[in-house]
């Protein structure tokens, strides 16, 4: 008989809980399915314009929408989480590494487990780092990054690799996850190796600090989405359309994409997204689309005294119904020419870093409308996205920088200039064209450093990089050779044209003087000019001629240009000076 009770009881409590989970379900359904009647009946499908309107306005269907309220979260997280992939990939590609691996922490735990691997080696994918254990380790625990130009083989071992392998050079950097109000705490190593001693440098871990950052903002994107997904899932539809954002890391074609992904939440005449310049400050139309739309791109945004500045400085939604579009003040810049707008909408791009508010998207009507709460949570949400993806590719633009540029003078690098040489050479050859080289020497560089100090050193090579690249053409290349040596390359250009653009550009930093502490430095340079196909046409070859021509260009008497000339014709000049001087 206990027994009997004991049975009645469990299965009775489990009937309970059974019929509870069916009720949450059955609320979450009918919740789905008033949001999305709210959404057909406030209007998500917009009417068609006037005939002989300028453009269409960009809508969304019904059940387009329902189709991606029933999407899958989780696959848009997976999604996200294969960029490490293409992310180790172009981080092999900018430094020589045999092994670029990412570690991540094993949960809450305090070991790391191999997440993704790059390697032309056996890899131990099993192994896991506690916090402390080698280098990698040690990452973990102190979240200060490692640069080992000098590897010790004998002492430590890779965890990574199945056997023992010979390393030259090593680097690791800390990836960094948001802990709440408890500041940051490390997520997870990213690391890698070379086969020689110095290979990896300064310069590459400058470049993996940003690739961390990159990381860091992925696993926070995968573990915001599984949050929603697990808390909000009526908001799935949403992530169906910021998957398309999170495909891309060009500011252009996010902007593009975002202004798809809201016309399939609400309709509208005119769309805009404002990003916040970098570099130069202030705010500008990245992309347009829709009425008035060609006259906006590019245009700078009014700050103070527009809608749009208002976003952007206080991060909040700006509803605009009833007329408001035009009676409180211009959307962009008091000086634009747009059609009347009856209402509209300004959501911010909020990036969830230190950088605050990156952009926000404009969105306008010539209807008098006002979006339902659940829309402007919808557009909300992807705006967020839209801003974290944006902060994505800023990162990924500021690491091609650091690869491609050099730091102290901002022209194209060593590595850079020869893949451009490379592929200007390709193009040469296919098409016949001529083509230029110059190297550049600055004349007695080392008198700057020894009478005046290496920061004026500093000042003459940034002051040489603006002079070489002012006044040249889009196609032309300059770069910095190495230490005091710039070099140029000139397509389409035959030697007797590179000689002038060489002796013009001679001329105009002989005149120009630099001011720099309270001195006032004359600078000159000397320069050789080599030529394709007239001179070499093998690269190494054309490196090769510039060089013997600025040789000869400084033992010449310096300040000048000079282009190489083969041994025959240095041979019949000698011989008619002989026999001038004989006669």
């Amino acid at each position: 008989e206990v027994f009997y009770v004991l049975f009645s009881v469990g299965v009775g409590a489990l009937i309970g809980w059974e019929r509870s989970r069916r009720r949450r379900l059955e609320s979450l359904v009918r919740h789905l399915r008033s949001d999305r009647d709210d959404l057909r009946h406030a209007g998500a499908v917009g009417d068609l314009p006037a005939e002989g309107s300028a453009a269409a306005p960009v809508t969304g269907t019904g059940p387009e929408l329902a189709r991606a309220i029933e999407g899958d979260l989780g696959g848009i997280a997976r999604d996200l989480e294969k960029s490490f992939v293409s992310l180790l990939t172009r981080l092999s590609a900018m430094a020589p590494c045999r092994t670029c691996a990412l570690y991540v922490r094993d949960g809450e735990g305090e070991h790391l487990r191999l997440r993704e691997a790059l390697s032309s080696q056996e890899l131990d994918l099993d192994h896991r780092v506690a916090a402390g254990q080698g280098f990698i380790g040690w990452v973990f625990e102190n979240g200060a990054p490692v640069l080992q130009k000098r590897f010790d083989s004998v002492r430590q071992r890779l965890p990574y690799y199945r056997s023992r392998q010979d390393v030259g050079s090593f680097l690791a950097v800390p990836v960094l996850s948001a802990a709440g109000t408890g500041g940051d705490v490390v997520g997870g190593v990213l690391c890698a190796d070379a086969p020689v001693e110095e290979a990896l440098t300064e310069e590459h871990l400058k470049i993996f600090e940003l690739a961390a950052g990159q990381v860091s903002e992925i696993l926070s994107g995968a573990r915001t989405l599984r949050r929603v997904r697990e808390e909000k899932r009526e908001f799935e539809g949403l992530y169906g359309f910021s998957a398309v954002l999170s495909g891309s890391l060009r500011a252009e074609e996010l902007c593009a994409a975002l202004l798809e992904s809201a016309g399939k939440i609400v309709s509208f005449d005119l769309g805009a997204v404002v990003v916040r310049n970098a570099e130069a400050g202030g705010a500008s139309v990245r992309v347009a689309r829709g009425l008035g739309a060609e006259d906006l791109e590019g245009c700078p945004v009014a700050a103070k005294s527009s809608r749009a500045s208002w976003v952007l400085e206080t991060g909040q939604t700006l509803h605009l119904a009833h007329r408001a579009v035009s009676d409180t003040g211009p959307l962009l810049s008091p000086k634009e020419k747009l059609p009347a707008f009856e209402s509209g909408v300004v959501v911010p791009l909020p990036s969830g870093s230190q950088e605050g508010v990156l952009g926000c998207l404009v969105l306008a009507s010539r209807k008098e409308r006002r979006l339902g709460a659940f829309e402007l949570r919808l557009l909300e949400l992807l705006g967020r996205q839209a801003g974290s993806v944006l902060l994505n590719a800023r990162l990924f633009e500021r690491m091609e920088t650091l690869a491609t540029r050099d730091g102290l003078t901002g022209l194209l690098n060593h590595r850079s200039f020869q893949e451009r040489l490379d592929a200007e050479l390709r193009r040469a050859q296919r098409t016949g064209a001529p083509l230029c080289l110059a190297l550049t020497d600055i004349d007695h560089f080392k008198k700057f450093n020894d009478t005046y100090g290496h920061p004026v050193g500093d000042a003459v090579l940034r002051h040489l990089a603006k002079l070489l690249s002012t006044g040249l053409r889009d196609i032309d290349v300059v770069a910095r050779y190495g230490g005091e040596e710039f070099v140029l390359v000139l397509p389409e250009t035959p030697l007797r044209k590179g000689l002038e653009v060489c002796e013009r550009i001679r001329k105009k930093i002989e005149r120009t003087a630099l001011r720099e502490q309270g001195h006032e430095l004359s600078i000159t340079i000397s320069m050789g000019v080599a030529a394709y196909p007239e001179h070499a046409a093998a690269k190494g070859a054309l490196i090769d001629a510039a060089d013997k021509a600025l040789y000869k260009a400084k033992h010449a008497g310096r300040n000048r240009a000079l282009a190489w000339e083969p041994a025959e014709k240095y041979k019949t000049a000698l011989r008619s000076l002989a026999s001038a001087g004989k006669g």
